[in-house]
């Protein structure tokens, strides 16, 4: 994978979402985190770390440990139960 296909999303996340306004109150369309595009993101954004190999040349006052479980923890988010 190289750098211009790791960066081009598709709306692939978008198209599941079912109800207009979620029961939050929040357009489905709009909403990032409930229908999973945050999530996809976060995992591209992984994998384009790795191929980069950002833990070798990343400041040296870069927690990279941290910063994969940040990434992890946005993962784990659950999904909007109106999607």
């Amino acid at each position: 994978m190289n750098f211009h296909e790791a960066c081009s999303m598709k709306a692939e996340p978008f198209e599941n979402v079912k109800n207009p306004i979620g029961f939050c109150g929040i357009w489905c369309g709009s909403c990032a985190v409930g229908h999973g595009v945050l999530r996809e993101l976060t995992r591209r954004y992984g994998e384009i770390i790795k191929m980069y190999g950002l833990e070798e040349w990343a400041p040296k006052d870069f927690d990279f440990g941290e910063f994969t479980k940040g990434l992890a923890s946005i993962q784990a988010v659950p999904l909007c139960r109106d999607v």
